[in-house]
């Protein structure tokens, strides 16, 4: 009986390795030659590939002051401010030496994790192998990159973006602050959804899932307008956004607020 049972187990085993090769197999037929060309590249550099829940365990709400590790994009400037992964820190390939000093003080065994714009990009292995150089022994790449990002959840954004949204009145802003925040000064044209009324007030947004939505609150350490950008796709929103550097960068930078707006017309 019990050599029967070995036997029926090995070949369990048997068939589990041969349907895990082929579908591994049947993936890697399915790719590009230019993600193959990605893929080997990594194995070459002895790099540990992560996906895109492994990305979104680590970012946690997506406060810079409670993600576990240290997300990378290694895309041009503008591109990063136009949208990147929450908590991104940028490090252009073409000036790593210029962006470098941003990882000055951080511990050489941190967790990094290096993307650029898709599977097909080969920057993130160049900066990884440049971060290995440094003497970081952690380094992940997430392959999947900003293009896999933005089909499956939401985007970060610069204040230059916001403030063509804002100037253009091309997208709906929402400030997820308390309403008695909102009340005092908020972003000019925006509109008020407290993220603690987000279910009674969810009427407020477009029906059209297509349209840009973009949130905001206090700044880098505030996790309100991750909270209701994590739902809002949950909703299918296809367009979500979020402003994380805030009110306060806004008004520090002296962009037209509700309270300007009132004092220049006095």
């Amino acid at each position: 009986m019990l050599k029967k049972l070995l036997i029926f187990f090995n070949i369990e085993i048997l068939i589990f390795i041969f349907i895990g090769t082929s579908s591994f197999a049947s993936e890697i037929d399915n790719m590009s030659i230019s993600e193959k060309k990605v893929l080997e590249l990594v194995q070459e550099n002895q790099l540990k590939q992560v996906d895109f829940n492994y990305v979104k365990k680590v970012i946690k709400q997506g406060s810079r002051t409670t993600v576990d590790a240290i997300l990378i994009d290694v895309r041009p400037e503008i591109k990063y401010q136009k949208g990147t992964i929450p908590t991104s820190i940028n490090i252009p390939d073409t000036k790593f030496e210029e962006y470098f000093p941003l990882l000055k003080n951080i511990p050489l065994d941190k967790e990094l994790i290096v993307y650029c714009a898709s599977s097909t990009c080969t920057k993130n292995i160049v900066i990884a192998e440049k971060l290995k150089g440094k003497g970081f022994t952690n380094i992940n790449v997430y392959l999947g990159g900003e293009s896999e990002w933005k089909d499956l959840s939401y985007l970060e954004i610069d204040t230059s973006v916001i403030k063509i949204f804002q100037e253009k009145n091309s997208a709906l802003i929402v400030d997820v602050r308390l309403y008695s925040k909102f009340l005092q000064e908020t972003i000019l044209g925006a509109i008020s959804i407290p993220d603690n009324n987000f279910n009674k007030l969810i009427g407020r947004f477009p029906i059209n899932k297509n349209e840009k939505i973009v949130l905001f609150c206090e700044g880098h350490s505030c996790e309100k307008s991750h909270n209701i950008a994590n739902k809002l796709v949950s909703l299918d929103y296809k367009e979500v956004m979020v402003y994380s550097a805030g009110f306060e960068t806004w008004k520090n930078e002296s962009l037209p607020t509700t309270r300007l707006s009132i004092e220049t017309k006095k």
